[in-house]
């Protein structure tokens, strides 16, 4: 299973550069059709780093031991990190640095206002992003998934941390980073830091970052739009200048002149009045300005709480077999003897939390969301 979730992330991060590619190339505009897939391979980016979360997820939390302890000096077993892990992540930095710079060129130029009778996104949708807010920031310290060690060997190698069971939550995995990587020393001793601003750039900061711009952005475009649809237009004052007055000497509907002439010469004296200050009209605000837009766009591509969680959802209930599969070689000597005691050699069973079902419910909430508060309404305007 975790073989099948790294390929398919790699998979999709070489379909984005197929897709930016076929945008680079394309001359003189990116088609429709291109831009809309450059569109989708944007807004799923985080998709791409499963291979991350497969190596600081269940590698380094699972399989250490501190097998012999005498003072501070120890043994230990576990996982290492070596320097290509870290060449591949620089590609993938590199594939959503390319994509987001080919997204950017397909933007449209926002140049004019909210037009009145365009509605803004539901409150509803703003209720939502604000729970979905509020709750990311909080599932950090909430358990995701448990560990529960048991066998022989099981005994023997934690005799002395007395731990059989153990609980994994987003903040516990920063600690587990630094604690738990056997080789400490690739790039030059700055990788355990890299790998956890990486990581806490994709599971914490960008998921909410995303969740409070788009929460901005909404607001703003509903109360532009409110304004906006308070404002008469020029059709509303024309009406409004021609509507003829009821006469007073029989009942009969009659235009009077001196009614109509008057708005006619208020509406000439305010035309000659800003015509004589000699100053072109300044051109109208943008709904939204362009670095936010870009700054919200960033944070989507980035955002991957979902991605995180739905690749642990099929990852952790199968750690039990590779560690059965790590151990098959050292345990093979020992097994008549265990089997005349019926013990098993070393056993690891992981059990889901619901904190990594809602982690997925949340982000996924929160990219829809997002979509329906903020994304859409900018495309449609």
């Amino acid at each position: 299973v975790a073989c099948a979730v790294i390929g398919l992330s790699l998979l999709f991060a070489i379909a984005r550069l197929l897709v930016v590619m076929a945008a680079t190339m394309a001359t003189p505009g990116t088609p429709p059709k291109i831009a809309n897939e450059l569109r989708w391979a944007s807004a799923m980016g985080a998709w791409q780093y499963g291979f991350v979360f497969f190596v600081v997820g269940p590698q380094l939390s699972s399989f250490y031991i501190k097998i012999l302890k005498f003072g501070t000096t120890y043994m230990d077993l576990g996982a290492q990190v070596n320097n290509g892990f870290y060449v591949c992540l620089l590609g993938l930095i590199l594939a959503e640095y390319a994509t987001l710079a080919a997204r950017f060129e397909t933007l449209p130029r926002p140049t004019t206002p909210i037009a009145a009778g365009v509605r803004g996104p539901p409150v509803l949708a703003l209720l939502g992003l604000l729970v979905c807010l509020v709750a990311l920031v909080l599932t950090p310290w909430v358990t995701l998934w448990t560990h529960h060690y048991s066998g022989a060997l099981n005994v023997v190698m934690r005799y002395d941390e007395h731990r059989w069971d153990q609980p994994i939550s987003i903040a516990s995995l920063f600690n587990v980073v630094h604690d738990r990587d056997l080789n400490r020393s690739s790039l030059f001793g700055a990788g355990d830091f890299i790998l956890q601003a990486v990581f806490f750039v994709l599971v914490v900061l960008a998921p909410v970052a995303h969740t409070a711009l788009a929460l901005v952005v909404g607001s703003s475009l509903r109360s532009r739009a409110a304004v906006a649809a308070a404002v008469p237009t020029s059709q509303d004052v024309m009406l409004v200048e021609r509507r003829p007055s009821r006469g007073r000497s029989n009942g009969s509907s009659r235009a009077d002149p001196e009614a109509l002439a008057q708005p006619t010469a208020q509406a000439g004296r305010r035309c000659v009045s800003s015509g004589s200050s000699g100053r072109a009209p300044a051109p109208p605000k943008a709904a939204v300005s362009p670095r936010l837009r870009r700054a919200l766009l960033v944070m989507r591509a980035l955002a991957g709480a979902d991605a995180f969680a739905a690749c642990m959802l099929l990852i952790v209930p199968d750690l039990g077999s590779q560690l059965d599969m790590m151990t098959r070689r050292p345990c093979r000597p020992l097994e008549p003897t265990l089997e005349r005691i019926d013990v098993e050699c070393m056993v690891l069973t992981s059990s889901v939390s619901m904190g990594l079902p809602l982690l997925l419910i949340i982000g996924l909430g929160s990219r829809l969301l997002a979509e329906v508060s903020a994304h859409a309404p900018l495309r449609s305007g």
